[in-house]
């Protein structure tokens, strides 16, 4: 397990280009689509990659949240679900302001919304008519895990 760092950025951007264009909005202009070298760069993203295969992205909402992506290949199987606890138990002891991490999954993602069950991640709401997937306006579910679920 490990924070990335700049030599982990062609790996980075393979693993976003297999997982993330078929999950981002309509909406996400062409030129925002990465950035992975910037990404890795900021000091207040955490970029973590637990195994191969697997990475873990946590973006600050404000000083104790940050917003979670994972990108998972399908190879990753079964250890994507051991990759998410391990990245956010992880997570949470390299960074003690944080305390919580939320994940917005798009209404249609049945397979994602089972991921984050089964990490630990708990049903927290819904954002509704928040995403446009394929020129179709869909509820984003929002997910949680805490410090203290994770790490007890």
């Amino acid at each position: 397990m490990k924070r990335a760092t700049e030599s982990d950025i062609p790996y980075l951007n393979y693993l976003f280009s297999e997982v993330f264009d078929k999950t981002k909005d309509d909406g996400t202009p062409e030129d925002m689509r990465y950035h992975t070298g910037l990404i890795v760069e900021d000091p207040s993203v955490w970029v973590i990659i637990p195994t191969e295969g697997t990475a873990f992205i946590g973006r600050p909402l404000n000083s104790s949240t940050y917003e979670v992506h994972v990108a998972c290949l399908p190879t990753a199987g079964i250890n994507m679900i051991k990759a998410g606890k391990a990245a956010a138990k992880y997570f949470f002891e390299k960074n003690q302001q944080a305390y919580k991490l939320i994940a917005f999954v798009p209404s249609n993602r049945r397979d994602v919304k089972l991921y984050c069950s089964a990490v630990g991640y708990k049903y927290e709401g819904i954002i509704s008519q928040s995403f446009i997937k394929n020129g179709k306006v869909l509820d984003q579910v929002v997910y949680g895990l805490s410090r203290e679920d994770i790490c007890q």
